[in-house]
């Protein structure tokens, strides 16, 4: 008791200043990091069974019985491979067996990370700025907007470097509240898991600010900046400095970030239009891309070490979006004809605002997922909306630096001709990818979280088995392309799961076209089946899916098992790789036709990303208490908006039926 007091004493000392985000724990930021347990390697008959079950929807009958026949001895096709991984595990005590070759997966891929890579979340209206209708002038709701969270981000981040930033934990009941819990938490760290807590991995967190990705031949690099005072600000492409800390290290108020960002806008003016933007660069190739930076750098040291040390990237874009969702997401996941320029793809992330004050996130996925960004943009909206100027505490801090004025720089290039051919290259490469991309956002009201629970069914299993309903119905229409034709009716299917509980992990995928979760979409399709029959399925079917989401958390998936496995198998024995890999039934799986993932909090009210297959779909999609919301991308095989349309009808109709008959 006496320790939990003094955290709680120093702590309250600590944030008695408007320089950090309020420390409820008590607790270090790392306090559990040590005794997270390490991410455990699934047996191979548990993995091969859960393949086999994985598998039988996406092939015919024929090919599922020749799947089989390649797959009978995988256990012992593979079993010194799964011993030198078990073996390697061992000796790297730090880490998981993932980690690194996941950020090699990201870091070898040659694509450009726009739509490709880096997703993209919106954030909630500040009701304090875009509900106030006596501020109607455009250029006061942008930059008091972003002045609000970058102050915000400011606070998250001396959190962060102090260790006095909230320890991440996932409770499952009555959060963190009670004090014999807390107590507990705090001096047995093991102890949270006998109360239904479950801390997360926190390593990520480290690369959330003055992090970048430094394009290079065949693999990238991730370089993370310590000490930096500055961020970047890009307006109108054209990239500048703007100090946030002051020379005693704390961060500028509200009113200040926002005056210095107005002086941004204000002579940027009377400045030319820049007819060579380098921020396309980082639209580009990454081969290409690496060969441009060297050159790039060489004759631009400075500036580009500038935005290499910038804690994290603002763009401010000239552009209204009212309440255009589809205009907003396009605008946050690759820009448009005159905001792509606008934008450094390679920084760990990139606060978007635009003229009306409405708030987004684009960030590069390599160094981290979803967690630890999610985490960060829940603490820096809650802050930034909790009074009405955010600037109440700030006032001392204006008055004892009234010497001390927020500085800003606009950084100057030097070009070559070869770099501005570079920029026209890339200008015209994403211009046509932009164009390829098609993109629907479809929202469902009055159904969502509170409806789905109460009729006792997981909210998250009828969102997937409404996608799987969607696509059964473009099939039946005759929307597929002849390749896909092909094959059985149903297409793989991928769910993002993470695996944070564990010390380093990263994802796993919720494999949820489950043969229950077909059972269930074939009678609603069945004219002749029974209300009675229907309901039967679905629990069944959702009961099935809530077990494969808990397996996949647990670090008890197929996919990253069986990816690593084939990883050594290419490595130290490529000619004698096991069937299974080289079965149509693997090609088939990895190819995830519907590549989805969901993210809901208070803080968020979207997200999305591009497909990861030409013949697919990308799905981001939210559940949230009272509505239920699909981002979804595609390429021009398909349309997003007939699919979108399908999903929408297909979730009101599984929703209406639960209405009628649960």
């Amino acid at each position: 008791i006496k320790t939990l007091n003094f955290h709680n004493k120093f702590f309250q000392n600590k944030f008695s200043t408007n320089q950090f985000l309020e420390n409820k724990t008590g607790l270090s930021s790392y306090h559990f990091q040590k005794s997270l347990p390490k991410l455990p390697i699934p047996n191979l008959i548990d993995t091969k069974n859960r393949y086999i079950k994985v598998i039988k929807p996406i092939l015919k009958e024929n090919e599922f019985e020749n799947s089989l026949k390649a797959i009978n001895n995988f256990e012992i096709e593979a079993k010194k491979l799964q011993d030198t991984l078990i073996s390697e595990d061992k000796r790297n005590k730090s880490t998981s067996y993932i980690s690194a070759s996941w950020f090699d997966l990201y870091l070898k891929s040659r694509d450009s990370i726009v739509i490709n890579v880096n997703p993209f979340l919106i954030l909630r209206k500040d009701p304090n700025i875009n509900n106030n209708d006596n501020n109607n002038n455009n250029n006061d709701k942008q930059t008091l907007r972003a002045a609000k969270l970058i102050k915000s981000c400011l606070k998250f981040y001396k959190n962060l470097i102090t260790e006095t930033l909230d320890p991440e934990i996932f409770h499952v009941t009555n959060g963190y509240n009670n004090f014999f819990k807390r107590l507990a938490v705090s001096t047995l760290p093991k102890s949270t898991y006998l109360l239904n807590s479950y801390p997360l991995d926190m390593s990520q967190y480290k690369q959330l600010f003055g992090t970048i990705r430094i394009p290079c031949q065949i693999r990238d690099k991730i370089e993370t900046f310590e000490h930096s005072k500055h961020i970047i600000v890009i307006y109108q492409n054209r990239f500048w400095t703007l100090k946030v800390f002051n020379n005693i290290d704390e961060s500028y108020s509200v009113n200040q970030i926002a005056n210095g960002l107005q002086s941004i806008i204000n002579n940027s003016q009377s400045l030319d239009v820049v007819n060579d933007p380098i921020g396309l660069l980082t639209t580009e190739n990454r081969d290409v891309w690496a060969s441009v930076f060297e050159e790039l750098e060489y004759l631009n040291p400075g500036s580009m070490r500038a935005i290499k040390e910038a804690l994290f990237v603002v763009c401010l874009d000239d552009i209204i979006v009212g309440d255009d969702n589809n205009l907003f997401s396009k605008l946050l996941l690759h820009g448009n004809a005159t905001n792509t320029a606008n934008r450094w793809f390679d920084k760990s992330f990139q606060l978007i605002v635009t003229k009306d004050g409405q708030a987004g996130i684009n960030f590069e996925h390599s160094w981290g997922d979803g967690v630890a960004v999610l985490r960060c943009v829940n603490d820096i909206y809650a802050d930034s909306i909790q009074n009405d100027n955010n600037d109440n505490n700030d006032n001392d801090n204006d008055n004892n630096n009234n010497n001390d004025n927020i500085f800003f720089r606009k950084l100057d290039w030097a070009l070559s001709d070869s770099i501005s051919k570079s920029i026209n290259e890339a200008k015209n490469k994403i211009e046509n990818h932009i164009a390829s991309l098609d993109y629907q956002y479809v929202q469902i009201d009055k159904f969502g979280k509170s409806f789905l629970k109460s009729k006792q069914v997981s909210p998250d299993a009828v969102a997937q088995f409404s996608l799987q309903l969607a696509w059964a119905k473009l099939v039946n229409q005759g929307q597929i392309s002849k390749s896909l034709a092909t094959q059985s009716l149903w297409v793989s299917t991928y769910e993002s799961s993470s695996t944070a509980a564990y010390r380093h992990g990263r994802t796993e995928c919720v494999r949820s076209l489950t043969n229950e979760a077909t059972n269930f979409v074939n009678s609603m399709l069945d004219p002749q089946a029974t209300s009675q029959q229907r309901m039967n399925l679905l629990s069944i079917a959702s009961k099935e899916h809530g077990q494969l989401t808990r397996a996949a958390a647990m670090g008890q998936g197929i996919d990253r098992h069986l990816y690593a496995l084939y990883l050594i198998a290419q490595r130290d024995s490529p000619n004698k790789i096991p069937a299974l890999f080289t079965d149509i039934a693997y090609s088939l799986m990895n190819q995830n036709i519907l590549s989805t993932s969901t993210l809901v909090s208070p803080a968020i009210s979207g997200g999305g990303f591009g497909p990861v297959n030409v013949n697919g779909y990308g799905i981001g999609y939210g559940v949230d208490e009272k509505l239920t919301g699909f981002s979804i991308t595609c390429y021009p095989n398909y349309t997003s908006n007939q699919y979108a349309s399908l999903v929408k009808s297909s979730f009101h109709e599984i929703c209406v039926f639960l209405n009628k008959n649960n």
